[in-house]
């Protein structure tokens, strides 16, 4: 069972105030029309989720311990409707992880932003089952930026941290401009105005980095547990009593079951990917466990190694009690009575593999 140090966060921004707009990157305020009803006079409707809105600028966006996603903006010259549409921009997609932030990036030329000047972009998150094996690919294509003309950005680091098991979605809704106005400063008139759907993106699946985790296995150790007892070692003769001695045996090598508390002190885990033959998942972590069947005679300390996910081998330094001979002064060597023993802490190695319950699961589900 892995556990994870989170804090929820509350995605605010549910009900944005028609009149009040929010402009990132060097924008000014802008009234939020996407918030407005359709009336059948040109305006647009209602977009769902937290927007803000975002002007232009002409340096990239860089921002420290953030994940960016870029957009690119392509003119659809033989659609009416559909003038423009943004499309990722990147080979390959980052993995997302709980408490990250995204740092959005729409690339278009001057063209493009003089018929769209002002972007709303909007960031929605829908729940997911932990543990998902095949996350949600992006629901658009990829593609690269152009160069043949000078870029233009619209920049934007979205405020809210990115909570995890969750499939975060952007929304990216544009103000469009089909005239040749000039576009230095905004507009609010509705009349050669439009509001278009420009790209709607689900990503894959938020992943949650775990601290530390609980798992039961069984391991093997060095330490033994003797047992003593007197035999024959001579017989009666002679008017003599029989006489004894006291045999040792040094018991079967220690095996039993044991639960395990392992913290990763070196880098949380990610449970959520998929395992690899690497430093990332086999780095030894410290941890402490007990025998289940004698919690209180037997510590193990050391360190566990993910083998495969949600499997760990163990190995380290075994804490356990053994039998020892109580001390005497005399041994009477015609008793045949048993030694008196006592039960002392002795050190050993040993080894073991643990399972998290996930992978029992998975054993009779298929997963």
């Amino acid at each position: 069972m892995r556990m994870s140090l989170r804090t929820l966060l509350t995605l605010g921004l549910a009900l944005v105030v028609p009149t009040l707009g929010l402009a990132q990157a060097g924008g000014a305020s802008k009234a939020d029309k996407s918030k407005k009803d359709s009336t059948g006079d040109g305006s647009p409707g209602a977009s769902a989720g937290s927007a803000l809105w975002v002007k232009p600028q002409n340096n990239q966006c860089f921002a420290d311990g953030v994940i960016g996603i870029v957009f690119t903006l392509i003119a659809v010259p033989e659609s009416k409707t559909q003038p423009y549409i943004a499309s990722l921009a990147q080979d390959e997609l980052p993995t997302f992880y709980a408490g990250q932030r995204l740092r959005i990036q729409v690339v278009a030329d001057e063209t493009i932003v003089s018929k769209i000047p002002l972007l709303n972009i909007a960031v929605d998150t829908q729940k997911a089952d932990p543990l998902n094996v095949a996350p949600v690919r992006p629901s658009v294509s990829l593609t690269s930026p152009s160069s043949e003309k000078k870029p233009k950005f619209f920049c934007l680091n979205w405020p809210q941290k990115l909570i995890g098991d969750t499939i975060p979605k952007i929304t990216l809704t544009g103000i469009y401009k089909p005239t040749d106005k000039p576009t230095d400063k905004p507009t609010d008139s509705l009349a050669d105005e439009q509001t278009i759907t420009l790209a709607v993106a689900s990503f894959p699946q938020v992943h949650t980095l775990y601290h530390y985790n609980v798992a039961t296995g069984v391991v093997v150790s060095s330490l033994r547990n003797p047992s003593f007892s007197r035999v024959l070692s001579a017989v009666a003769a002679n008017g003599q009593p029989a006489q004894y001695k006291t045999v040792r045996d040094n018991g079967n090598v220690y095996a039993a079951p044991a639960l395990f508390f392992t913290a990763y002190l070196l880098g949380p885990m990610d449970a959520e990917s998929s395992w690899k033959f690497d430093w990332t998942n086999l780095k030894p972590q410290p941890t402490l466990g007990f025998s289940l069947s004698s919690p209180a005679d037997n510590f193990f300390f050391g360190a566990a190694s993910e083998i495969r996910r949600n499997v760990q081998f163990v190995y380290g330094y075994h804490l356990g009690k053994i039998a020892k001979l109580a001390p005497t002064l005399v041994v009477d060597p015609t008793s045949s009575t048993a030694p008196a023993t006592v039960q002392r802490f002795k050190g050993g190695v040993y080894g073991g593999v643990t399972f998290n319950i996930d992978f029992i699961k998975g054993l009779f589900t298929g997963k």
